[in-house]
């Protein structure tokens, strides 16, 4: 049966990929930390939904992909020993790009000021949506 869904959700991911590389090339930091978290989310749900695995209605799966490994091929549970930990600290910057640091009054601007490690979240974007896209031309998804 065709995942349409999932499919979608790929493409909405290389979408929201593309935002976070703009956001970053224009200096807009805080954004592409959010663009990228959502691209690396996409993602990672449209790979549950390749393994048959109905994904958290969360914004972090990583827990749901560790239960499930050995359903994905190696070369995916491999490139998730790195992604998974990297995926869930992107979640958790995902709400200080968004609201800041509001008890210290700094905005989302003042704290994601380092390009180069915003550039860490968009390459694990890029290499999730790889990962997916790699996966659904595997099995005719």
């Amino acid at each position: 049966m065709e995942d349409s869904l999932g499919r979608d959700w790929i493409v909405q991911a290389q979408e929201y990929l593309r935002m976070a590389r703009e956001a970053v090339r224009i200096g807009m930091l805080a954004i592409a930390v959010r663009q990228a978290q959502t691209s690396v989310e996409l993602s990672l749900k449209a790979a549950l939904r390749w393994s048959g695995i109905d994904h958290p209605r969360e914004h972090d799966v990583s827990d749901a992909i560790r239960a499930e490994i050995e359903r994905f091929p190696p070369w995916f549970r491999e490139a998730m020993d790195t992604a998974l930990p990297l995926s869930s600290e992107l979640v958790r910057q995902r709400q200080i790009a968004l609201y800041g640091l509001e008890r210290e009054g700094k905005p989302p601007s003042k704290v994601f000021t380092d390009p180069a490690a915003v550039q860490r979240f968009v390459s694990l974007a890029r290499r999730a949506h790889k990962l997916a896209l790699r996966l659904y031309s595997t099995r005719g998804r």
